[in-house]
């Protein structure tokens, strides 16, 4: 068998065997350094020039770059200037008349220097509307005027018909502003006393009187301290009636008596039942004196959508008028006195 058919050739010049696999190597080392250098740079090359030549790795991804200035300007002699374009404006929404309207003048923040009544600025929010008024109380603020901007915020509630986008603005404004200041019943002598009559057909409910004092709390918070509500409770001779209650707000006369026919068994539940039909009693009876009725009402609106002026007029309509004593003749003269004797 010859050396080249077991898989090894015959060296001619040291007449030796080698292997197939040494042959190769050896053919592998004979190729010339500068060849391998030239082969792994041009594989090199060739992979950036056919996947990557475009591609920019340093600029931020996103980002608009100028288009590139190659010198075209400066082989002619004339430097180029590229204009800059600005995009255009937005147009200004053109609104002079509403912003004129809504102007505050000096006179109508009232006097300054002098302490506001419990009804000011009530003629200027029924001719301007609650916008106005409500810019009004923002202009009071920032000149430092809390109490009367608290004052023009009641007046978008009481004296002006407000959508309830405003109506929320005015409310938020007003427990923002009452946390801030005092209370506007300082004095305990000019407190008027109101009575919370609760009557029950049946037997009274254990969580009613804590319902009774939580109504009347609120009402003495919404007063400003203006009003001292006394609840008092009484209970008819069956104890198998329903559980309806006769409401009645008194201040020593008659008052109207309105009827909660179902009671719910919670406290909570009382109490928000309580001040709605409160709310809606003391709201009916004002219209008498020019403030509308509301077509709803919620817990909150007894604290909320009343003011201090509301309140006040309230209590009024509900104080008995004294009858002042019959005037006496007016005194003659000492010259008709005299002439009366002659």
């Amino acid at each position: 068998m010859s050396a080249q058919n077991s898989g090894h050739f015959l060296c001619p010049r040291t007449r030796t065997c080698i292997s197939r696999s040494k042959l190769h190597l050896k053919v592998l080392l004979r190729v010339p350094w500068y060849i391998v250098v030239i082969g792994i740079l041009g594989s090199i090359y060739g992979t950036w020039f056919a996947g990557t030549r475009h591609y920019d790795f340093m600029s931020p991804r996103g980002a608009v770059l100028p288009p590139e200035d190659f010198g075209a300007d400066l082989v002619s002699g004339i430097p180029k200037v590229t204009p800059l374009v600005l995009p255009p404006p937005k147009p200004l929404k053109e609104e002079p008349e509403i912003l004129e309207n809504l102007r505050i003048e000096e006179t109508d923040l009232g006097n300054l220097e002098h302490a506001p009544g419990l009804a000011e600025y009530r003629d200027f929010a029924r001719q301007e509307g609650p916008a106005r008024t409500l810019d009004l109380s923002s202009r009071l603020q920032t000149l430092g005027q809390s109490q009367r901007a608290l004052l023009a915020l009641e007046r978008v509630i009481d004296s002006t018909i407000s959508n309830p986008s405003e109506t929320a603005q005015a409310a938020a404004g007003i427990r923002a502003l009452s946390k801030e200041l005092p209370h506007w019943a300082i004095d305990p002598s000019t407190e008027i006393t109101l009575t919370l009559h609760l009557t029950c057909a049946g037997k009274v409910p254990a969580h009613l009187k804590k319902a009774a004092l939580d109504v009347a709390t609120q009402i003495r918070e919404a007063s400003s301290l203006q009003l001292e509500v006394i609840p008092k409770i009484s209970s008819g001779r069956r104890e198998d009636a329903a559980q309806s209650i006769a409401l009645q707000l008194t201040a020593g006369g008659d008052g109207p008596v309105l009827t909660l026919n179902s009671l719910s068994h919670e406290a909570s539940s009382t109490t928000d039942e309580l001040a709605k039909i409160l709310f809606r009693m003391v709201r009916l009876q004002l219209s008498d004196l020019g403030y509308a009725v509301p077509d709803d009402a919620s817990p909150r609106d007894l604290s909320e959508g009343m003011t201090r002026l509301m309140w006040r007029d309230y209590a009024a309509t509900l104080v008995p008028k004294r009858s002042s004593p019959p005037s006496l003749p007016p005194r003659a003269k000492k010259s008709e006195r005299l002439k009366e004797i002659d």
